[in-house]
């Protein structure tokens, strides 16, 4: 199973080709990074793409650009969410917890702890609880300033710390752009 620094994208079951198509495309086409910076390929689980990223990009910066492509038009077809993997290490909660504290320099404020696992046996509580002990801000799981995120995939594990909202689901964004545009629905009546 592979993890990099960068993006991990979902999409559809066995639509894992498209969607790195897609993620690659938008990158280097429509955010004009350069094809030798940017890879994608499957992680090697139904419904799931990692994108590398050179080093010098931050994959915040490009979640942020990839939505504003999807701003007023939906742009992704295939591609679902888009989350930022700053770190893979292998998946050890001790080796996570000696993690934590670089990655949460400059975070203050509430948080909440967003833990995800496939084809492991770490129970998610477990890393939960474990990532808190770390971690001395307070929790807020509807009001927070920032996430801790961690994906588990196999014997790898990618960890960021983000703002809130940093997440990106393109599922969401159709949603409510179809919310703002509801006066638009009977126009013909």
């Amino acid at each position: 199973m592979h993890l990099h620094r960068g993006l991990l994208v979902s999409c559809g079951r066995n639509l894992e080709r498209a969607a790195s198509s897609e993620i690659v495309h938008a990158i280097t086409e429509k955010l004009e990074i350069p094809k030798r910076k940017v890879s994608a390929r499957p992680v090697g689980i139904s419904g799931l793409v990692t994108v590398r990223l050179s080093k010098d990009l931050s994959p915040l910066e490009i979640i942020e650009g990839l939505k504003k492509l999807d701003e007023n038009t939906p742009y992704f077809i295939h591609v679902l969410k888009i989350k930022p993997i700053e770190k893979v290490i292998p998946a050890d909660l001790e080796l996570m917890k000696e993690q934590i504290p670089d990655l949460i320099d400059g975070f203050d404020g509430s948080y909440k702890v967003t833990a995800k696992k496939r084809h492991s046996s770490i129970s998610t509580d477990v890393i939960i609880d474990a990532a808190a002990s770390i971690v001395p801000n307070p929790v807020d799981l509807t009001k927070y300033e920032w996430e801790l995120v961690i994906e588990i995939v196999g014997n790898k594990m990618g960890l960021a710390a983000v703002p809130s909202g940093v997440i990106y689901s393109t599922q969401k964004s159709k949603e409510k752009r179809k919310a703002d545009h509801w006066f638009l629905e009977n126009q013909d009546e």
